[in-house]
């Protein structure tokens, strides 16, 4: 059987080679060119049974997987590299070999212009399209198809690039373009900033005045047509106040009205007042003026104001650097040991690291985040053979039905052994419409991946590893995704434009694009669902054929593409098990099921107390604090403050000054006070 499959898959590679060739000599060669289009409908039903052969073959395992990935890689360009060629000399009215027209009908020649991706060009695009082509009964998808590729450029072009010409890709295509494109509110945004941005004249010409005047009525004849929700005053005013704000304003704005097609200018005016009173709760002030704004000029009188100041500098400890001790790189180099021997010399507080008082009256209501006793972070060291790391150890065994919760409490003269057993159960969990797919990569290779389905999403997301492994380029975006009850979820990392293909079906992709997201969610399902044979689902090709298994995901479709991969198909059996929903990517399950039986989970706790701990911090307690030695001042104050203190009959104390036998001598102060005067 394997050599018979193999055969199968060499000859399509034959026959694709010779396609291929054909199409290399098509650009000189017109004989080529018109055998080209004549084989052409046969190179997609060569990839599907290339790929269908190419899988049994990989699924066998008999061969290196790096070999046969290079073979399935060549195939693959020269596949690609024929629709590019074919593209270029395809007339717009081909009728694929194999079909028959629905009708003699020719469709009259009529003349669209192209559409580049430009807004403003849009509406009239569409209009044309819909009216000539789209609703035309008598085309085919395919026929249509080809048209609207005709028809597209540059950005437009590439946002459909990717799909085969089919019947089945038109629909997608067509709601790709609609999708991006057909937005109003962004449209008349356009058109607005188009007038607003209008430059000033420079000259007074006929010609100037002219292009004015036809910037100012085309986009407001346009605005005009627009069939508004609200009024135009409305949005002109809500778009002019929008500008004056920050971005981050606009952005709260944005998504607090993100459901809304086009707020209103009342709405905007209620979210900046409540923002107003947040700000003067907060007693937030204004921003300071920039340093180019002049001040007013008075002409009557000039006045000069000189201030002098004296600073104290900061000066280090360690280096005699302007900074403090805590920052100095030279302290932070040394070991913890090293720091608490530096302090005890240089005399400093163990708990805040300066001088003029002992760690024991420490005004500061800070300790150490390590342990919280009474020393700095930076002075925090653990003993040899102990760590912050093993404080707490811990262990987990699991044990068969147990149904008790037990404590035991361990005496020592180290440590205190606590030993506990609990048990978790849960007797389901909902599985949610999950898909294994593939998804091109920068170089147009495939690799697996997992798709949540999601109704209730209003955009697509692709997780930050997805990205990375596919090499797609990303465009920037910030914005943030928004859960139940407006929470905030996540942050997004930028946007890009991927395609996936159905893993059954070769010839089946689907473009999109998607917000970039560190993570979806947790993996799906939460907990591992017991493997059944449901008769209702027997027989049916599951998009998903490890449903029960937690997975992680990579991306999440929303509602804007669900509905365009549903199909006709609900398979629904009794209570308790799940339903079959049909889609392009096979039939997924959703719903309660039942699930493994739950394990006790055992934990063992080891809270060890450490000796060097309990030690240090009685000797911090116990110490004696060094003697000071006093300078002749200081100890005339001393002696003149217990000699004179007395109490008088009010119950006051009183107490001699300590004036200075000699008046204080000021060095080098004469310059200081001339610069003052």
């Amino acid at each position: 059987m394997d050599k018979a499959v193999r055969a199968k898959r060499e000859l399509c590679v034959q026959r694709m080679s010779e396609i291929h060739a054909i199409a290399l000599k098509a650009s000189s060669d017109e004989v080529e060119r018109a055998i080209l289009l004549e084989c052409y409908v046969d190179v997609e039903r060569i990839a599907q049974d290339f790929e269908a052969m190419h899988l049994k073959i990989i699924q066998d395992g008999s061969s290196e997987f790096k070999t046969e990935d290079e073979i399935r890689a060549k195939f693959d360009k020269a596949r690609y590299q024929i629709k590019s060629i074919y593209r270029k000399y395809a007339p717009s009215t081909v009728v694929p070999r194999g079909t028959t027209p629905t009708s003699n009908f020719k469709l009259p020649k009529i003349s669209i212009p192209p559409f580049s991706g430009e807004l403003a060009l849009w509406p009239s695009f569409f209009a044309l399209f819909n009216t000539s082509i789209h609703n035309n009964s008598l085309l085919t998808n395919t026929e249509k198809f080809q048209y609207l590729i005709s028809l597209l450029s540059d950005d437009a072009l590439s946002a459909i690039s990717n799909l085969p010409l089919s019947d089945e890709n038109y629909p997608i295509a067509y709601d790709t373009l609609v999708s991006r494109y057909k937005n109003k509110r962004k449209l008349a945004s356009h058109y607005w900033n188009s007038i607003a941005g209008a430059k000033q004249l420079k000259v007074d010409s006929a010609e100037s005045l002219s292009k004015l005047l036809d910037t100012f009525n085309e986009n407001l004849r346009a605005l005009e047509l627009m069939e508004f929700p609200v009024d135009l005053k409305d949005f002109i005013l809500l778009n002019v106040l929008l500008g004056k704000l920050t971005p981050s304003l606009r952005e709260k704005f944005e998504a607090e009205h993100r459901k809304t097609e086009i707020p209103r200018f009342k709405q905007l005016v209620k979210f900046l007042n409540e923002y107003c009173r947040v700000f003067a709760s907060l007693s937030i002030e204004p921003p300071p003026k920039k340093s180019s704004d002049k001040p007013p000029k008075n002409s009557s009188a000039k006045s000069s104001t000189t201030s002098t100041f004296v600073t104290n500098e900061v000066s280090c400890l360690q280096c005699n650097q302007s900074h403090l001790l805590v920052k100095c790189p030279a302290f932070l180099k040394l070991t913890e040991k090293d720091r608490h021997a530096k302090a005890r010399q240089l005399r400093l507080c163990l708990n805040c690291l300066k001088a003029g008082h002992r760690a024991i009256s420490c005004p500061s209501q800070w300790r150490c985040r390590k342990c919280n006793e009474l020393h700095h972070s930076l002075l925090h060291f653990a003993p040899k053979g102990d760590s912050s790391a093993q404080k707490e150890t811990h262990a987990s065994s699991s044990t068969k039905n147990v149904a008790s919760s037990n404590v035991t409490t361990a005496p020592s003269s180290e440590a205190s052994v606590i030993s506990m057993t609990t048990i978790s159960r849960s007797n389901s969990v909902v599985l949610l419409s999950t898909v294994q797919a593939e998804m091109a990569d920068a170089s147009g290779h495939f690799f697996p991946v997992r798709v949540l389905l999601d109704s209730a999403s209003q955009s697509n997301f692709v997780t930050e590893g997805c990205v990375q492994r596919s090499g797609l380029t990303r465009t920037p975006c910030r914005s943030i995704v928004l859960g139940i009850n407006d929470t905030k979820a996540a942050n997004t990392k930028g946007r890009t434009l991927l395609v996936l293909r159905v893993k059954s079906r070769s010839d089946l992709r689907l473009p999109l694009e998607a917000t970039i997201l560190t993570k979806i969610s947790s993996p799906l399902p939460n907990l591992r669902a017991k493997l059944q044979e449901w008769p209702h689902i027997k027989g049916l090709s599951l998009a998903d054929s490890e449903y029960y298994q937690p997975g992680s995901i990579d991306i999440l479709l929303g509602a804007e593409n669900f509905v365009s991969i549903m199909r006709d198909g609900h398979r629904k059996d009794k209570s308790g098990e799940p339903d079959a929903f049909n889609t392009i990517f096979g039939w997924v399950l959703m719903g309660a099921v039942s699930t493994s039986r739950a394990e006790p989970v055992h934990s063992f706790v080891t809270t060890l107390g450490t000796l060097d701990a309990s030690i240090r911090r009685f000797w911090s307690v116990e110490e004696v604090p060094n003697s000071v030695a006093l300078s002749a001042e200081d100890k005339r104050c001393e002696s003149i403050f217990s000699e004179t203190t007395r109490r008088d009959s009010s119950g006051r104390f009183v107490v001699s000054y300590p004036f200075a036998e000699e008046p204080p001598r000021f060095v080098d102060s004469r310059p200081i006070a001339l610069n003052r005067f």
